[in-house]
């Protein structure tokens, strides 16, 4: 089974049903409020840490029971993360998007929606719940879509992230305004990681983009490659949320300080 092609498929359901609730005209009058700089986490010569929240995930399972979102939110903020991504996926990651509020609450950090965004709905509705950044991603979207989704995130002063995971998707991320480029190191298709897919597609990068690299980040010898090879940042979560010490966890991932 794809299980992409099944995350989509219930992403469009699930969107079908919020417009009936709450129309597209009422998430227009959302207030363009309480937005943080996130492209102010990248700082020369250090690799931020953006660290994520998740309950669960298709390949995982549930990653944390009772996980309580300020709490860990405190946690990172406190060991020096430079920013947080909370995945809103609610099917499949046990998400909500509530919880970009609760952890905006707590910490003083730019917030990364991170989700299955298809639908210019959800991007009204990411400024409704004040993220900061949202992720793009390329391979879920059309050249079109993408490049719209960027302007109009732009539009709502929100940051975006364009995933990309192969060459061709790529192509599709440098024909966009976005000012950041993450590269998953998982196959969204099948699942599997690779810290290599990081280190081969930078090359094609140029150097006016931030880069993050994401998924399949462990240890601090990950972290040194990745800064070696250009990144200006990581996005880490499920070896941060299964940690014995995830503050421990995250001052070894943010060995370069």
């Amino acid at each position: 089974m794809d299980i992409l092609k099944v995350i989509i498929e219930n992403t469009k359901n699930e969107i079908d049903k919020k417009k009936v609730l709450k129309p597209l005209e009422a998430l227009l009058k959302t207030e363009n409020k309480g937005r943080r700089d996130f492209k102010k986490i990248f700082k020369n010569g250090q690799i931020a840490l953006i660290a994520e929240i998740k309950r669960s995930s298709p390949t995982t399972g549930t990653i944390i029971n009772g996980l309580d979102i300020e709490k860990i939110a405190f946690i990172y903020e406190s060991s020096g993360a430079d920013g947080i991504s909370v995945v809103t996926n609610e099917k499949f990651f046990n998400g909500r998007n509530e919880d970009i509020q609760n952890v905006k609450k707590s910490t003083n950090l730019p917030v990364l929606r991170k989700d299955f965004i298809i639908d210019e709905y959800q991007i009204y509705e990411s400024c409704g719940i004040f993220a900061d950044a949202i992720l793009l991603i390329a391979c879920i979207l059309s050249p079109e879509q993408l490049k719209e989704f960027v302007r109009l995130s732009h539009k709502l002063n929100m940051a975006t992230i364009v995933e990309v995971h192969t060459i061709d998707d790529l192509k599709k991320a440098l024909n966009t305004d976005t000012e950041i480029i993450g590269i998953n190191n998982r196959n969204l298709n099948n699942f599997e990681v690779d810290i290599n897919i990081s280190l081969n597609l930078i090359e094609s990068i140029p150097d006016r983009y931030y880069t993050v690299s994401e998924s399949g980040i462990k240890k601090a010898e990950d972290v040194r490659r990745l800064k070696d090879a250009g990144f200006d940042g990581i996005l880490v979560g499920t070896s941060i949320l299964k940690a014995d010490d995830m503050a421990g966890k995250i001052k070894e991932l943010k060995w370069n300080d």
